[in-house]
């Protein structure tokens, strides 16, 4: 032994320089108690003690057993090595792949109800990551009050079941208080024994697909309420024209009758009263089947009878809540789509009314001002002296799905389209707003090109003006109208000036002039059951192609896509149910003379 040593202290730096080092006391005596060397020697299962004397072959074996069990642990410590080697790698792709992915990813154990997050948690919802902190309360803090019981009754569910896999949807708060749209999905780790240990997961915002599904549905159903207004406006039509021609043709025809009884004044004034109700019935049908032109066609726009037109349908809203105020000065037309502006303006107008309350109209305004600016843009002020909105609010008015009004009034999407709208065409809307004082909104659009306008003028101006005038004639005249009472309408219009041969059926006016029939002119319904009035264009150009040209449509609406393009491309005119008599007696008239 060293000087100074005795074994023990020798064991004890030897260790130091090889821990792996296997130790056999032999000793025959020892001055230490079996105590006090346990004390002295650490590791207890790395050393034996041999007493002497001892047997050779009992010293083979134990030096064979020891070298053997110090081989062992060194094989296990290099595969403990090397697997934490891999663990370490692993983990470090792990870490990775969640820096990378756009998801917040989150590791929750169970037992201690510490829940960690990755760093995208805080980029998705806008917190630091210092605020996220471990605690799974936090986590349930933000989610949304109404879905909140939901939620973590969904968690029990899987935790205190057999499933492994949890999904859910809700709503989770951001750093600015708005609400996400999230899809949560877990994966449920359990112990040996089946104990539910962990949740490991990921929360994906899905609020922008989410949106574009609410989207989709309300732009199917605002087209499905389209179709349905220009079916209902072509349903009214009919029956409306012959109710006004005929209120036309009774009114004329007692005023221009001798004095009869004293009551015909009286009689007089009650055919006037219609007259005009039916006039109202034509405007509102007016507005349905410019609210139910789904095509995007765009074209020079004059914005007074755009607005005129959106008070109408917005007057039931107004009426009882505020006065109308105009002021109206020159604005250039603007290159745009009528419908698709009109919505605009109508959801401005609606906007307004609403933010006023019933039952003061004699107090409140509404005001709408048609000016230009100084860039020469057309301006449109909507200004009203409702309720008004606060600086948060107006900083978020033209957001998705964001309202002022309460839960299950509105979708919150309005003025997020009236502003695409807007943008679309090259404008810009603008909005000021105080609380308890109103709100105004303004919208400028850029005037119209003579490019977008193009050289020769609207489609159809190559026929003969109405207004034309031109020696008269008697002509010969062929209608088509699957609704008997108009014609007979028509007849009464046309008839003491012109020779009219009527069909309710097109195929019939389509053999008629196949065998021979004189036609100077066709008056032809547009949409009709069986034969419609494109297909019997069509099929006359076969039989007689010179008369394609003398053709004009009359139409209840065009509600279908194939009659909006059939109409588009055509040159032939088109007027439009219900009409006046002096409209269709002056249509006539200048086509006969041309």
């Amino acid at each position: 032994m060293p000087s100074g040593w005795d074994g023990i202290e020798t064991i004890v730096r030897l260790w130091q320089e090889v821990p792996d080092l296997e130790v056999v006391i032999c000793t025959a005596y020892s001055k230490y108690s079996w105590q006090e060397t346990r004390q002295r020697i650490a590791h207890p299962e790395r050393w034996l003690v041999l007493k002497k004397p001892f047997d050779s072959i009992e010293v083979q074996q134990l030096a064979s057993a020891l070298t053997e069990k110090w081989s062992l642990r060194k094989q296990a410590r290099c595969a403990i090595a090397e697997l934490e080697g891999r663990v370490a790698s692993r983990t470090e792709e792990l870490r990775t792949m969640i820096r990378a992915t756009s998801d917040a990813v989150w590791d929750w154990d169970l037992a201690t109800d510490k829940m960690v997050w990755n760093e995208r948690a805080g980029v998705i919802f806008g917190y630091p990551i210092e605020e996220i902190g471990t605690d799974a309360q936090w986590w349930r803090d933000r989610i949304h009050c109404d879905d909140r019981v939901r939620v973590l009754g969904s968690v029990q569910a899987v935790v205190g079941g057999n499933a492994a896999d949890w999904n859910d949807q809700y709503r989770y708060r951001r750093a600015d208080d708005s609400y996400a749209d999230v899809l949560a999905r877990g994966r449920l780790l359990r112990d040996p024994a089946g104990k539910p240990v962990r949740l490991i997961g990921a929360l994906i915002d899905v609020t922008e697909r989410n949106q574009m599904q609410r989207r989709l549905v309300l732009s199917e159903r605002m087209a499905s309420m389209g179709t349905m207004a220009a079916g209902v406006a072509h349903e009214i039509n009919n029956p409306l024209t012959y109710v006004t021609t005929n209120l036309e043709f009774a009114i004329d025809h007692l005023s221009h009758a001798p004095s009869g009884t004293s009551d015909t004044p009286k009689v007089l004034e009650a055919l006037r009263e219609a007259g005009q109700g039916a006039e109202r019935v034509r405007a509102v049908v007016g507005d349905l089947k410019k609210l139910s032109r789904s095509g995007e066609t765009c074209g020079a726009v004059d914005l007074l009878p755009v607005i005129e037109s959106c008070l109408g349908m917005a007057q039931n809203e107004i009426r009882h809540r505020a006065q109308v105020v105009r002021q109206f000065s020159h604005a250039p037309k603007v290159f745009a789509n009528e419908a698709r502006l009109g919505q605009v303006f109508l959801n401005l107008l609606i906007n307004a009314a609403q933010s006023i309350e019933t039952g003061a109209a004699g107090r409140n305004v509404i005001r709408i001002r048609i000016a230009t600016d100084e860039r020469g843009r057309a301006l449109v002020d909507i200004e009203d002296s409702g309720s008004g909105m606060s600086p948060e609010a107006l900083s978020r008015i033209f957001d998705p799905f964001f309202t002022t009004k309460p839960l299950g009034e509105g979708t919150g999407l309005g003025l997020s389209i009236c502003h695409g709208i807007v943008t679309e065409l090259g404008g810009e809307i603008q909005v000021w707003s105080e609380l308890a004082r109103g709100s105004t909104f303004r919208v400028l659009l850029p005037p119209v090109s003579t490019e977008a306008l193009g050289e020769t003028g609207p489609k159809g101006e190559a026929l003969v003006p109405i207004g034309r005038q031109a020696a008269a004639r008697r002509g010969r005249i062929l209608v088509v109208d699957d609704e008997p009472l108009v014609i007979r309408t028509i007849e009464r219009i046309l008839g003491r000036d012109h020779d009219l041969t009527t069909f309710t059926s097109a195929s019939r006016a389509l053999e008629a002039i196949a065998g021979g029939a004189e036609v100077d002119l066709v008056l032809c319904d547009l949409m009709m059951p069986e034969v419609t009035g494109m297909d019997f264009h069509e099929r006359l150009g076969l039989i007689r192609q010179s008369l394609l040209s003398r053709i004009v449509f009359l139409s209840g609406g065009a509600f279908t896509d194939g009659a909006r393009r059939f109409l588009e491309r055509s040159l032939n005119r088109c007027l439009d149910k219900p009409f006046r008599s002096q409209d269709l007696r002056s249509l006539v008239h200048g086509l006969l003379a041309g």
